[in-house]
């Protein structure tokens, strides 16, 4: 199963496919073993992240804790959010066949089918207790400066979590997302609370858990 998860990498983790080609990719994939691939057993980001986000968030809190779930694919995380008491949550996603496995489980509020730019629902503008994304700021996915675009959902101290492959092996696109970080803190727009690796994000590839605090 490795070796066909490295093969899908190659197929769509780059930066070399169209916006429409990789929701044909995904609408295609939803139909054909998508979960059983990426099974809590093998991709474990987004267990990791729904521990992490309990942990910011008191048990008498979360069923009122307003969530945006960012390239929700079929609800992983939401699956492992709902485990910690989390109800609130909205889905992103562009791949409708993702979105419609997701809708079928019933494990979000509101199913926004919309790629993240700058005119995606616009009346959710600082709607949101938490900004979540989990394996979606690759190559090819989520391009640096949707990181604007994750700060204009969330509340003024609101958090913003961000769970990706700690080193992609793709050295310019992770040199130009961690200076948009740094220079959104540097500008007052948000303050990074915590980085931190994370072993055996998917099989024995490590990854890196962000949490910035909006101001």
């Amino acid at each position: 199963m490795a070796e066909h998860f490295a093969k899908r990498e190659k197929e769509v983790l780059n930066g070399n496919i169209t916006p429409d080609a990789l929701i044909d990719y995904y609408d295609n994939w939803a139909d054909n073993g998508y979960d059983e691939e990426v099974s809590p057993q093998v991709y474990r980001g987004p267990q990791m992240t729904a521990e992490k986000v309990a942990s910011m968030f008191y048990t008498s809190a979360r069923d009122n804790t307003e969530i945006l779930d960012i390239g929700a694919g079929t609800g992983l995380l939401a699956t492992q959010l709902r485990k910690y008491g989390f109800s609130k949550i909205d889905a992103l996603e562009p791949s409708i066949g993702m979105l419609n496995l997701a809708r079928k489980r019933n494990l979000y509020r509101n199913y926004y089918n919309c790629y993240l730019t700058n005119d995606a629902i616009p009346d959710v503008k600082g709607c949101f207790d938490c900004v979540l994304t989990c394996g979606c700021f690759v190559p090819g996915h989520l391009p640096p400066d949707s990181l604007n675009e994750c700060l204009r959902f969330a509340k003024k101290d609101g958090k913003i979590v961000i769970t990706k492959r700690a080193n992609f092996g793709e050295p310019k696109y992770d040199k130009s997302l961690r200076s948009l970080m740094e220079e959104l803190e540097v500008n007052g727009k948000w303050k990074k609370t915590l980085e931190i690796p994370v072993p055996n994000y998917y099989y024995d590839n490590v990854g890196v858990i962000y949490v910035f605090r909006v101001l």
